[in-house]
C-alpha cells in the first residue's frame, strides 16, 4: 500500500461527523474526505455529493470507492490511525 498521511483536518461535530480533511495517498490528493465516530468506532469516508429531491430530505451519494474490501480497511485503519487526536476518547 502507498504512503497514507492526512492534512488540513477541519473540525465540524455533527452527529458522527467529527470534521474533513486532505486525504494524502501515495501521489493523489483527495480533499473534503469526512472523519467519522460512533460507538468507539471510527471511520473515513471519501467525498460525496448531495443529491436534492423535491419534498424529500438532501442525500448524499459515493463519489468515489476502493474496489477491493481488505484494501479499504487497510486504508481505513491507516488513515484513522493519522487522526486519532481527533477522535473522542472511548
Amino acid at each position: 500500500m502507498d504512503k497514507v498521511s492526512t492534512k488540513d483536518f477541519r473540525e465540524v461535530r455533527k452527529n458522527t461527523l467529527r470534521g474533513f480533511f486532505t486525504l494524502q495517498y501515495g501521489k493523489i490528493e483527495i480533499n473534503d474526505c469526512a472523519l467519522h465516530q460512533k460507538n468507539g468506532r471510527a471511520w473515513f469516508a471519501f467525498p460525496g455529493r448531495k443529491i436534492e429531491k423535491s419534498n424529500r430530505e438532501p442525500t448524499w451519494v459515493q463519489t468515489s470507492y476502493a474496489a477491493d474490501r481488505s484494501h479499504l480497511d487497510q486504508l481505513q485503519e491507516a488513515v484513522t490511525k493519522e487522526l486519532d487526536a481527533h477522535l473522542d476518547v472511548a
